[in-house]
């Protein structure tokens, strides 16, 4: 990962997509700094000048980072030096060298650090050659990586927010001290923000838990989050210790000393499982066995990884601060890391393979214990999935690493009583024969590879494997019946079967730039699914055709739904925007299907219709205003959308709405439910925008369909003003 000899220039720095020190997503723009590190990141080197965090761009983004703290494109005159590096938007970079590492924080953060350390001056605290503040500052915000290749987890906070609170209370109290030795005290307006403070102390922990979800992006939030990280290093000693991790038997954060492997006699734990959380390296544990894959519950804060000690020899751990972390050989890439501490095997597991690698990061999803489960779509790349339960049920965590406006939610309901029977992957044939030969190269590679760890090896996963596309997944309920989601694809398509007997987990994989690394499921059934995995049967396996695949509908999702049977719609609508995005079918079986986007949890606003007779669509186009478009990008762009609603007769008129002084009548589309040969809906949409049809209806329904827009055209005055 790292090919440049330590002598190489210029030198060039891979900056983190988040902020070491507070945990956030840079955003571009944001005021923020580059902390360096040395002596296998132990020791901070020192502290780059500000710079205003930069644009991603095609090549990476390079920019030449002055001693001034002014950015601009490489000139490429070979005036660069150590001191003067070029800044890299991909956390990836291989052209950096292995002696210094990178992370990058924003200004108001490294500043609030540097001032609970006990200076107030940032240049002072993380100046050259680091210093006892520096380095505290330092090993706070790199060790939240595990270790330096590891990817960036996107975990909740695990502390509690009164304690968050209280650590802003208290912090605010004593710099309010400090300003007041030569002043009169605070203003009004900071002195109602005190008072604020003082009062959530006194709530609930479950209202502070609230307040935090719905202000989630808040400035105050992003300080705790730096104040817990200032707490985590008030270690009473800042010794440096190395040790060996196969020699270590447990280890908590906090812990100034490790405990030590036993003597010789004792019983044998051949296992390691280490804990971490967005804070980095929790807890350090031996097991005499591999725990049971049963999963048992849903974990979002903390994170895992279960390795045999004999994979791991040669992995020192540095202990500092009473915080720890992994020091990996070269020959060792990385390690996997699951989001539930009784992870299965790989070998148990049906994967659809497009890069795993040794830094993959696993989603284990048991279908049989979640509410719901929203996949995050990014220009037809998987970024994200929320797993919905009683406890997490929005998505605001997931999507604090992501650009909302960029993003399709794909929603797939699980009814409570219903049931997953089967999940399938539809995907494009050539990539999979692409990626049966990638496969085989990587293992001839690893077949030819002597296990010894080579000088100045360069390590580059990126090139490992070609990057494909996800294809549709397939769900199989019991009630819901069969599920279709994700963009469309090109012809020829192969369906492949994952799992066929429940319990299912399903597991994905997402790692921090190469997007969806790796589908799959796997069976608690005693039953295993031969392999090589069978393709799917009709109707499971043969869907309706689908159209050939033009230009744009890589960035499409198709969503359909029948028309018969419905007791409820619920309407999701854009709080913010105004228009729909959504719906949500509940079925008399006790089925559900989502169409469109539907964003649950509270982030959307809700509208329920019980027992409709009728769905009515009326079609808008909303002006979107980008704030920072991209260089040849058009400012605004036109967001096709639409309005709905639920009638409970069949028979019925429209003239009532929209009529007053800024909004005409509009054309409303009716749809017939419950009825003998309505029918399916089917919602294609983007992150954008959406588009609705009828399909698979009989004749007679198309007739009465056709004159109720007629009758709705007739009665239309003017085009609708469009909501901006």
């Amino acid at each position: 990962m790292f090919a440049r000899r330590e002598n190489d220039k210029p030198l060039h720095l891979g900056l983190t997509p988040h902020c070491g020190l507070c945990g956030t997503a840079m955003r571009v723009g944001q005021a923020c700094t580059v902390l360096l590190g040395v002596d296998k990141a132990t020791r901070l080197d020192r502290c780059m000048a500000p710079f205003a965090y930069p644009k991603y761009c095609f090549f990476h983004g390079e920019w030449n980072l002055g001693r001034d703290g002014k950015t601009g494109k490489n000139s490429g005159n070979g005036e660069d030096s150590d001191d003067v590096p070029m800044l890299c938007r991909d956390p990836g970079c291989s052209k950096g060298t292995a002696s210094l590492e990178a992370c990058t924080v924003h200004v108001d953060c490294c500043v609030l650090f540097a001032r609970m350390a006990g200076t107030a001056d940032k240049e002072t605290a993380a100046g050259d050659g680091g210093g006892g503040a520096g380095d505290r500052m330092w090993i706070a915000a790199a060790w939240q990586r595990p270790w330096r290749q590891a990817a960036w987890l996107w975990l909740d906070e695990p502390v509690d927010r009164r304690v968050a609170i209280d650590q802003v209370v208290a912090a605010a109290g004593s710099e309010d001290d400090e300003d007041d030795k030569d002043g009169d005290g605070s203003d009004g307006e900071e002195m109602g923000l005190r008072q604020i403070l003082h009062g959530m102390q006194r709530l609930p922990t479950e209202l502070v838990q609230m307040i935090h979800d719905m202000s989630s992006k808040s400035l105050l939030w992003r300080l705790s989050s730096v104040l817990g990280r200032y707490h985590d290093t008030t270690a009473d000693t800042d010794k440096h210790t190395t040790l060996l991790l196969t020699g270590i038997e447990a280890w908590e954060r906090g812990s100034l000393c490790p405990a030590s492997k036993t003597s010789p006699g004792a019983p044998e734990k051949p296992v390691i499982r280490l804990t971490m959380d967005n804070r980095g390296l929790r807890t350090i544990e031996r097991l005499a066995a591999r725990p049971s894959s049963v999963q048992r519950r849903i974990v979002h804060n903390e994170a895992y990884s279960v390795v045999d000690a004999s994979d791991v020899q040669g992995v020192t751990v540095h202990f500092r601060f009473g915080l720890a972390r992994l020091e990996l050989p070269r020959r060792i890439r990385g390690l996997h890391v699951w989001d539930t501490p009784t992870p299965p095997l790989l070998d148990d597991c049906n994967l659809v393979l497009s890069r795993l690698m040794p830094t993959t990061r696993f989603q284990a999803i048991p279908l049989d214990r979640v509410d719901g489960i929203t996949l995050m779509f990014v220009h037809s790349k998987l970024e994200a999935v929320h797993v919905h339960t009683p406890a997490t049920p929005a998505a605001r965590t997931t999507i604090l690493s992501l650009d909302e406006t960029d993003i399709s939610w794909v929603y797939v309901p699980i009814a409570p009583g219903d049931r997953v029977l089967a999940v399938g992957v539809r995907r494009c044939g050539k990539e999979v024969r692409d990626a049966d030969i990638d496969l085989a190269n990587m293992s001839d590679e690893n077949d030819g590879d002597s296990g010894e760890e080579k000088e100045e090896e360069s390590i580059d996963y990126r090139n490992a494997y070609r990057e494909y596309s996800m294809g549709f997944l397939q769900f199989r309920f019991g009630k819901a019946g069969d599920v279709y989601i994700g963009p469309m694809m090109k012809e020829p398509r192969e369906d492949t079967v994952l799992a066929a007997a429940p319990p299912i987990t399903l597991l994905v994989s997402t790692i921090e730039t190469f997007i969806l690394s790796v589908m799959g499921a796997y069976s608690g059934s005693s039953t295993p699914v031969p392999r090589p995995l069978p393709a799917l049967d009709p109707p499971f396996g043969d869907h309706q055709s689908r159209p050939i695949v033009t230009a744009d509908d890589h960035m499409s999702y198709i969503s359909t739904a029948p028309l018969d049977g419905i007791v409820r719609i619920r309407v999701f609508q854009d709080p913010v925007r105004g228009f729909d995005r959504g719906l949500l079918l509940f079925y008399e079986n006790g089925g559900q299907r989502a169409l469109g986007q539907c964003r649950v949890g509270g982030v959307d606003d809700v509208t329920d219709y019980d027992r409709p007779a009728c769905l009515c669509i009326t079609r808008d186009g909303y002006k979107h205003v980008k704030k920072n478009p991209a260089p040849r990008e058009p400012a605004s762009q036109t967001w096709y959308v639409f309005y709905a609603q639920g009638s409970d007769a069949l028979e019925h008129t429209h003239d009532d709405e929209d009529e007053d002084e800024d909004d005409a009548r509009s054309i409303w589309e009716c749809m017939p439910l419950n009825q003998l040969g309505c029918g399916r809906l089917q919602v294609t949409f983007t992150s954008r925008s959406s588009k609705l049809e009828v399909i698979e209806d009989d004749e007679a329904m198309k007739v009465w369909r056709k004159d109720r827009l007629n009758a709705s055209m007739s009665s239309f005055h003017r085009p609708r003003k469009a909501r901006s």
